[in-house]
């Protein structure tokens, strides 16, 4: 069957049943060197084997023409192009010094390219001519060679004995793609983004002005919905249960994955800037240097004062059901206070003298990070007791929040689109490309190659 450009069109069949009513077409010259297809619109997982050994071709490049990240297979013979919407791309694959193109038709909801390569594909190093070894005989001496006797049968000459060795094959050292920063293109509206949460790596949801975001794919497509309120500071108890703090003492809660929301009042009428989950218990803090917690999902709130806090308490963390740290302004300077008893009673903790405030914490074991104006960073190697500042001399740009993955890994990310990285546990950063210069109010660190950030005029950047 021929398309209406005179190509050839192959049919494929789905090796996964329940994808069997999406569609997929591959157009080309030669749909024979192509396999099947499926998987996902919004990303393209390929896998390239040799038809010949049925192994996975290594260092082999795929690229779509019109997006900008290539491909490139790693030892199982896949690779990953990530969001791929629905349209008619060329396809390049490239292996060793062997072109093969085509174009592939994307229609819903979803595909992944199974390259199967033919055996004149895979080309082997071609062999250079052997060379004698020195001063060796390349055939049998003549004195070597057997003389006919009459009446009997002549003897069989004996073959010349190789002494060349062979070639050692070389194969093509190819780049690993290199960890970036990129836009995410799920959704592109304008708003500004408060906070982001996560659940797992598929569930994440986003907050900001009167809205909340969820995704539960990853990020390759979003659902806005309206919460009816200033929406601050976001937690995701579960995919269902979500939380965000609000103005007026408020708690907005959604018990569907953020469809409708609820308000509910703490017994505080401050701005809430910040709020945490850990196990079975939520705390939510703000202005007011008021800290109030909740039991039951968000259904009913007890608090106390953090005595000494005379501004605003910017971030609330807890590293247990009763042990726990608040940072944020405290007359001129950063301060960061702890807890003992789920929140009851608070001490104020040793930090060099801060100007400003104080406006992220995070804790990995005993190893604990705090970021503030002027891109202050502060770090605790001792559960938060004492705090030390770290030289950090890139920026001098206010650093909204901070995340690590490890006692390694971790991000921060401010005004002016700054993003910074370490991989020492902070005690030095490294300043990335975030392809923005709107600022980033939220860093969530998922792996040492994934993250996400969200800012203002709608940004949502991705790691990986």
């Amino acid at each position: 069957m021929l398309d209406p450009n005179g190509n050839n069109i192959n049919n494929l069949v789905f090796e996964d049943p329940s994808l069997a009513y999406s569609e997929v077409k591959v157009l080309g010259d030669d749909p024979s060197e192509i396999g099947s297809l499926q998987g996902k619109v919004t990303k393209i997982t390929n896998v390239i084997i040799s038809q010949q050994t049925s192994e996975p071709v290594q260092n082999a490049t795929v690229a779509v023409d019109g997006i900008d990240e290539i491909g490139i297979t790693d030892a199982s013979g896949n690779y990953l192009i990530k969001y791929i919407q629905p349209d008619l791309y060329s396809v390049i694959m490239n292996y060793q010094n062997v072109s093969q193109s085509s174009t592939v038709e994307v229609i819903q909801p979803s595909t992944t390219l199974d390259f199967q390569i033919t055996e004149d594909i895979i080309i082997t190093p071609t062999p250079t001519p052997a060379t004698p070894i020195p001063n060796s005989p390349t055939s049998v001496p003549e004195e070597a060679t057997a003389t006919p006797v009459p009446g009997e049968p002549t003897p069989t000459p004996i073959p010349p004995t190789p002494t060349t060795v062979p070639p050692t094959p070389t194969n093509t050292p190819t780049a690993t793609p290199t960890p970036c920063w990129h836009h995410n293109p799920g959704y592109t509206g304008g708003v500004m983004w408060f906070d982001i949460d996560y659940t797992d790596s598929n569930n994440l949801a986003i907050s900001g002005e009167t809205y909340c975001l969820v995704t539960t794919n990853g990020g390759q497509s979003w659902t806005l919905n309206s919460t009816g309120a200033d929406s601050r500071s976001i937690t995701m108890v579960s995919n269902s249960d979500i939380l965000i703090s609000s103005a007026g003492g408020n708690v907005l809660k959604s018990t569907n994955g953020g469809t409708t929301w609820t308000s509910v009042f703490t017994g505080t009428g401050a701005v809430l800037s910040s709020i945490f989950t850990l196990g079975s218990t939520t705390w939510t803090a703000g202005n007011d240097s008021q800290i109030r917690w909740s039991s039951d999902t968000g259904t009913t709130w007890n608090g106390s004062a953090v005595t000494g806090f005379t501004i605003a308490i910017r971030d609330v963390e807890f590293i247990s059901s009763t042990t726990g740290f608040v940072c944020g302004l405290q007359s001129s300077s950063g301060a960061i206070h702890k807890t003992i008893n789920g929140g009851t009673n608070w001490t104020q903790q040793t930090t060099p003298t801060i100007v400003g405030a104080l406006n992220s914490l995070c804790f990995i074991g005993s190893t604990a990070l705090s970021c503030g104006n002027g891109g202050v960073i502060v770090k605790s190697t001792d559960t938060g007791a004492n705090w030390s500042n770290v030289n950090q001399t890139i920026t001098t740009v206010e650093l909204q929040s901070i995340d690590m993955v490890d006692n390694n890994v971790g991000w921060a990310v401010g005004g002016s689109g700054m993003i910074l990285y370490t991989t020492n546990g902070g005690t030095s950063w490294i300043q990335q490309e975030s392809f923005t210069t709107n600022r980033l109010k939220s860093v969530i660190a998922l792996s040492s190659v994934h993250a996400w950030a969200v800012g203002d005029n709608g940004d949502i950047l991705e790691y990986y």
